[in-house]
């Protein structure tokens, strides 16, 4: 089982990404153009508070590396977040490695407060440890 997002209903709060133990379910905030070189299969919505009128969002989550822990779906406040098979999610692979790989750091909104530290890239990502484990979240 892993997450499954939706976009229509989220806050933008980025707390599921703060909380995942494994940096699995990451924020992006994207410019028009890649937005537009996005894979199909990604959700893209538009970027709510700050950065509205400047950048789309999404909530990229690797279906292949998510231990199935569900502390995400926990934390949301929006219920944005449901568990679901794996197997429906595979496809949505293709949409978090074009995040990680062609979306930059947007400086404007990578701050220190929960939700803007989750814009920059995770200095610790799949560690490894146990489903749900908070050592990784200790490191990081």
């Amino acid at each position: 089982m892993v997450p499954e997002w939706d976009g229509a209903t989220c806050a933008q709060c980025n707390k599921c990404s703060y909380v995942c133990p494994h940096a699995t379910i990451r924020p992006y905030a994207l410019t028009a153009e890649e937005a537009a070189n996005a894979p199909a299969v990604a959700t893209i919505v538009d970027k709510k508070g700050k950065g509205k009128d400047v950048y789309k969002y999404t909530m990229a989550v690797s279906p292949l590396d998510c231990m199935g822990c569900g502390v995400c779906v926990g934390v949301c406040p929006t219920n944005s977040l449901k568990m679901v098979a794996r197997e429906t999610q595979d496809a949505k692979q293709a949409a978090f490695d074009y995040m990680v790989e062609n979306v930059t750091v947007k400086e404007d909104l990578a701050n220190n407060t929960v939700m803007g530290s989750q814009y920059k890239t995770p200095l610790l990502e799949f560690s490894g440890s146990c489903a749900g484990c908070a050592e990784t979240s200790y490191a990081r």
